[in-house]
């Protein structure tokens, strides 16, 4: 059998049906992995979710391509091995790690990060990384911030403010002390106007590698890992495509520099959404 590699050339870090309960958070979004380390999860289940004001394209109408499920597993290893994966675009970048139960505002500004690369709007050498907590700090007045949140939530405060960088508003800063003129007049410059949801579970699945495999991160949400996060890469193992996710617990905290896959039935998201396009305008580095 085939071991997976990452990109430094280590297995790759593989959730599936024997394991996943390893990463259940308790009923405060809290887990611990097999060394002690505690992390925060934090997306509310899919009941309490409110619906949200996003500006979305129907999927339909989105221009993404719906391969059949083998050519798509074919275009995602023709990806890996010419090394054009979204992941080996963004593997270069550290990751946004949370502090907190905010993976569902997280896993967006890390989705629309990775969009800004593939338009060629950032560098390694000078990029500007969207500050999760910049975006939260508009539902802070719900009872949000560290305490959980919804992926739907975030993306309507994402259009609706923008989102200012890391250097201004540090990710885990929950705080409205960095709510500053600077900080405002930042957040014109980094703005989400195109999004499509794939919708859940098996076609929402399908739906989301189609748009990866044709350069378009997203974000799944898993309602047993109460969990948000960004999906932008896969992998086919023993003839199964995986679903392969940039974490926000960090490279110290996940996988390989923050990657995995999730493979099996635990896979499948319960709400799931691609970023079509991102702005991003000069402004302050």
């Amino acid at each position: 059998m085939t071991v997976l590699s990452s990109l430094n050339s280590q297995p790759a870090h593989i959730i599936d049906d024997s394991n996943y309960r390893d990463y259940v958070p308790d009923a405060d979004f809290r887990l611990k992995d097999n060394q002690g380390n505690e992390y925060f999860t934090g997306c509310l289940p899919m009941d309490q979710w409110e619906s949200a004001r996003m500006t979305t394209i129907p999927f339909e109408a989105s221009g993404i391509v719906l391969w059949d499920e083998q050519e798509l597993m074919e275009r995602i290893e023709d990806m890996w091995g010419a090394q054009a994966s979204l992941m080996h675009l963004a593997y270069q970048y550290d990751c946004l790690r949370q502090q907190y139960g905010q993976c569902w505002i997280f896993g967006t500004c890390q989705s629309t990060f990775i969009k800004l690369a593939a338009q060629n709007l950032v560098t390694p050498e000078t990029y500007r990384m969207p500050s999760p907590n910049s975006v939260a700090y508009h539902c802070y007045p719900r009872n949000f911030g560290k305490n959980g949140g919804y992926p739907s939530l975030g993306v309507e405060k994402y259009q609706e403010h923008g989102a200012c960088n890391t250097r201004l508003w540090p990710e885990n800063a929950a705080t409205s002390r960095y709510d500053t003129e600077e900080s405002r007049a930042d957040r014109v410059h980094q703005q989400l106007p195109e999004i499509v949801e794939c919708g859940s579970g098996e076609q929402g699945f399908h739906r989301l590698m189609c748009g990866i495999a044709q350069g378009h991160p997203g974000g799944s949400s898993f309602s047993w890992w109460s969990h948000y996060v960004c999906s932008c890469w896969g992998r086919v193992d023993g003839g199964e495509l995986c679903n392969g996710i940039w974490n926000s617990w960090g490279p110290a905290g996940y996988g390989d520099r923050g990657f995995g896959l999730i493979k099996g039935r635990k896979k499948y998201p319960s709400w799931c959404c691609l970023v079509l396009r991102m702005e991003q305008s000069p402004g302050p580095q």
